[in-house]
């Protein structure tokens, strides 16, 4: 595959359905597009600390999945996984499948304790505590939303660095899909 720009990359992003992407090339991509840049304007270095806040939990093999993806996207030269993280509030086992408001406190406390260079966020309920305020990131903390179930149009805080994927509900094509 030809080396992308960040310029073509962006563009690949923007209504796409998310099936339509190899999901390691887009998860390097969005790494590139939301590395903060330092005072001199030029990128920063790779991406050392990511923390994946996961709807669901490891039981799921979508994100047992999305987890060794993001590991592969981020090893160093050397093959070595940068540092990373997951929290998961495991949304399929809670009442009205919302997060526990004690969980939503514990992960508070870990973004604002630990300094990340990005988050991922999977899946709607995990996404929606970023995007109504709930969940709040420090500024210049790139937050990538992975697999939203609908449209983000008009939901993005306007001082949030925030981008996401959508996913399309179509159940047709799901059911064509396989």
């Amino acid at each position: 595959m030809p080396e992308q720009t960040s310029e073509q990359s962006s563009h690949l992003l923007a209504g796409r359905p998310a099936r339509l992407i190899k999901p390691i090339f887009l998860l390097r991509t969005a790494a590139l597009c939301l590395a903060p840049a330092s005072a001199s304007g030029s990128a920063a270095g790779p991406v050392a600390r990511v923390l994946m806040v996961d709807s669901y939990s490891s039981s799921d093999i979508w994100s047992t999945n999305l987890r060794q993806a993001l590991i592969a996207a981020f090893s160093g030269e050397h093959g070595h996984p940068a540092g990373f993280e997951t929290f998961e509030f495991c949304v399929r086992y809670q009442p009205g499948l919302a997060p526990a408001p004690g969980d939503v406190e514990s992960l508070q406390a870990k973004i604002d304790g630990t300094g990340y260079d990005l988050i991922v966020v999977a899946n709607n309920p995990a996404a929606n505590l970023f995007l109504n305020g709930e969940l709040r990131v420090p500024a210049g903390t790139p937050v990538l939303i992975s697999a939203y179930n609908g449209s983000l149009e008009g939901k993005i805080p306007a001082a949030m660095e925030l981008t996401g994927i959508e996913n399309a509900l179509n159940m047709q094509d799901n059911v064509l899909m396989g």
